[in-house]
């Protein structure tokens, strides 16, 4: 006869043991100083500081590919994205710098877009930046900053940064009608440019990005 405790264990969902040992895991990479445990939406990075504008550069593998790139962004806290055109800087490498926040700012969600000169258009899951307080620097002095948008209520949702933000209204809307990779980036963070490089393998556009002081790698999928 199965004891009762034994049996309840055998008919639960999960197995206690692995359990036990995510828990283990999580804990250890949180002592490790690792970044947060993945959510299935976004993907932790790392944390950046308030009153700083948070550099992001793109490598492609194969930028000849590549038509347009651009940087959405929003706070935690907003529904709708504001977005950057990223600028070709050239050897395939594409630049924009997020806005800095304001302390008691959450967090910044951001994501990439890119069309191929095919006509494809993807986009990345949202990778999320957690935002420190930082009470002791001064306020920036950058003055208002020229963002995009695809939808009016964005300019309005994204009001906790620590600049003034000029919203223009583009009719050239692709975030909604994108394909969104189906799996988080493969990501090695790293500080400085420790981890960087190109990802390849996976088809599709491979690209590296380095946002701040960290760098992670990413494979892409493409429908073709």
């Amino acid at each position: 006869r199965v004891h009762p405790r034994r049996e309840i264990l055998m008919n639960l969902p999960f197995r206690p043991t692995l359990l036990f040992s995510c828990i283990v895991l999580s804990v250890s990479l949180a002592a490790a100083g690792e970044p947060p445990p993945s959510s299935p939406d976004h993907t932790p990075i790392y944390s950046v500081t308030a009153g700083r504008s948070v550099p992001v550069s793109v490598t492609f593998e194969e930028p000849a590919e590549l038509a347009e790139l651009r940087l959405y962004f929003k706070m935690m806290t907003a529904e709708e994205y504001l977005f950057l055109p990223m600028t070709d800087v050239g050897r395939g490498t594409y630049t924009a710098n997020l806005p800095p926040a304001r302390n008691w700012t959450k967090g910044i969600d951001y994501l990439l877009l890119r069309k191929s000169m095919a006509g494809e258009i993807r986009k990345s899951k949202p990778f999320r930046l957690l935002v420190m307080n930082d009470f002791d620097s001064p306020p920036p002095s950058a003055g208002e900053i020229q963002v995009q948008a695809e939808d009016p209520s964005a300019g309005v949702e994204n009001h906790d940064f620590a600049v003034p933000l000029r919203v223009s209204v583009t009719v050239d809307r692709l975030l909604a009608g994108a394909t969104e990779d189906p799996y988080p980036p493969i990501s090695v963070p790293g500080p400085g440019g420790g981890s960087s490089g190109i990802f390849g393998g996976l088809g599709g556009m491979s690209f590296s990005i380095k946002v701040g002081g960290v760098s992670f790698r990413y494979g892409s999928f493409s429908g073709r």
